[in-house]
């Protein structure tokens, strides 16, 4: 009879079943550290169901009540106090502004100039938060956002040649006629130009017309913002469920905008969900590549995949492009070299 060693044929069993244990961990973080579409990963099957936002509005009518349209599809407090505001806003403004069928630069600035007194009148204070359209009419919380979004509604009413021009982190106006462009500051009531924003961003001019930089909007553009925009009032109250379907339908009606991008990545950083993070702040960077804040959320995902080599190299290269002029950012800098520190420490 053949005599087995027990003891031997249980520590090959161990050392057989420690090696497949530690293929197939090394397998997930080569899955798992990866730039896996969400579509591929099993946390794109925790997101919600996506309604289809704008079959519910009416998408026809002046941007400022589009706006709000859409805030009560969301479920954002809107009340008649807002709308009874919006239609005194036209009003002041049929009455002030004198319309004619060509305007000199002179006549342009004036009408432009107007509009901004109007909106002071309402404005109690200025803001850069980003807050819900709605609510910022409620309180007079006015930013470049609200100022635009009305300066929109009032040239729509009257017919006057005012665009939108987005920036990677502000919005203006611009008067735009055959002869002559002029590019308004809404916070401040004076004219501007391109050159000025190019630098205070520092950009070239070669990013003039990418991801709806610096180029007037069309009213797709603006309801694009518009689902963004509500998406980060939710997020902003720390609510990460409740945004997915605006940037959702902000990414459908414009593609190529990053914003959208840029909310998805920081919304499922904050969930927990690493590789949905990676995969938009890599479509976001695709789309803009100046967009250091993303590095950081990238190097917070690695790490919490357990990615410590990738989480080291963002946040490397975070701390590379981190501008000196970042507000508080020697605070950042430091908060990022002590997650470096603990990497290397490990």
């Amino acid at each position: 009879m053949i005599q087995f060693d027990s003891s031997a044929m249980s520590l090959k069993l161990i050392h057989t079943t420690l090696s497949l244990l530690l293929f197939l961990f090394i397998s997930f973080l080569a899955i798992t550290c990866s730039n896996s579409s969400p579509d591929e990963s099993l946390s794109s099957k925790k997101e919600i169901e996506q309604p289809n936002l704008l079959s519910i509005i009416d998408t026809s009518c002046l941007t400022a009540y589009v706006t709000l349209n859409l805030e009560e599809a969301a479920y954002l407090t809107v009340g008649e106090k807002e709308y009874a505001l919006l239609d005194s806003i036209l009003t002041e403004a049929s009455q002030k502004i004198t319309l004619q069928d060509v305007y000199t630069p002179s006549q342009a600035k004036t009408i432009l100039k107007t509009i901004y007194q109007i909106l002071q009148k309402h404005q109690i204070r200025s803001s850069s938060y980003h807050g819900a359209f709605s609510m910022c009419l409620r309180f007079g919380i006015f930013d470049c956002d609200i100022n635009t979004l009305l300066y929109l509604t009032i040239a729509e009413q009257l017919d006057l040649p005012i665009k939108a021009i987005l920036m990677p982190s502000h919005i203006m106006v611009v008067w735009q006629n055959e002869k002559r462009s002029i590019y308004w500051e809404t916070l401040t009531g004076k004219e501007n130009n391109l050159d000025y924003y190019l630098r205070l961003y520092d950009l070239d001019t070669a990013v003039i017309g990418k991801s709806m930089q610096f180029v007037p909007l069309n009213r797709k553009e603006i309801l694009s913002m518009n689902c963004y925009n509500i998406g980060t009032t939710f997020i902003e109250s720390g609510d990460y469920d409740r945004p997915i379907p605006f940037l959702r339908t902000a990414m459908q009606l414009t593609p190529d905008w990053f914003k959208p991008y840029s909310g998805m990545a920081y919304l499922y950083q904050q969930k927990g969900l690493g590789d949905n993070a990676i995969y938009y702040a890599n479509q976001s960077l695709m789309r803009f590549p100046q967009q250091y804040d993303l590095l950081k959320i990238k190097g917070m995902a690695y790490q919490d995949l357990g990615c410590d080599t990738e989480a080291l190299a963002e946040y490397e290269l975070y701390l590379e492009q981190l501008p000196r002029r970042t507000y508080n950012y020697a605070k950042e800098k430091t908060e990022v070299e002590a997650k470096i520190k603990y990497i290397e420490s490990l």
